[in-house]
């Protein structure tokens, strides 16, 4: 059961609005994952870099380690599906069943049709509580030239309409 500290702290939380990204490796077990993340923030320009939390509890947890190469895809708001997919712990073995999919050079999975993916490798990984904070350098950026249409959550349910 949540502490009334957690529990506050969870309200205020609902009332944020976060992009919706797919977080994708070929882990340290040498296969693919992906999970779905709200958690995605900037860190530097330089150098380039985000953090992005994991849950500890989560089917890439364990396939994290400094070797892992990680991709970040940031969902369209046509992409609600994919984050739907990436976020069901009963999909996992289905999640890469279909042509959502691209693989960089290092063979790491990546969503084809995103607005934009950042191809990262890890910095650090911090342990906290019941996430894994992961500090991630650039590599490389791949960007959509269409007009941003980003797929983000807020109050438990995702805001599909946001456009610039």
């Amino acid at each position: 059961m949540l502490s009334d500290i957690s529990s506050s702290f969870r309200n205020i939380l609902k009332g944020l609005v976060y992009p919706v990204c797919v977080a994708s490796c070929k882990g340290s077990d040498l296969t693919n994952h992906a999970i779905t993340v709200s958690s995605v923030t900037s860190v530097s320009f330089e150098p380039a870099s985000l953090l992005v939390c994991i849950n500890s509890d989560s089917s890439m947890s364990n396939a994290i380690d400094e070797k892992v190469k990680l991709n970040i895809s940031f969902l369209h708001s046509s992409q609600k599906n994919i984050a739907e997919l990436c976020s069901n712990p009963a999909s996992k073995i289905r999640r890469f069943d279909n042509s959502y999919w691209d693989f960089d050079l290092n063979a790491n999975p990546y969503i084809k049709d995103a607005q934009g993916v950042a191809f990262c490798f890890i910095d650090k990984i911090i342990n906290h509580g019941t996430h894994q904070v992961l500090i991630l350098n650039l590599e490389n950026v791949l960007t959509k030239e269409a007009a941003p249409s980003p797929l983000l959550y807020g109050n438990q349910s995702y805001l599909e309409k946001f456009t610039f």
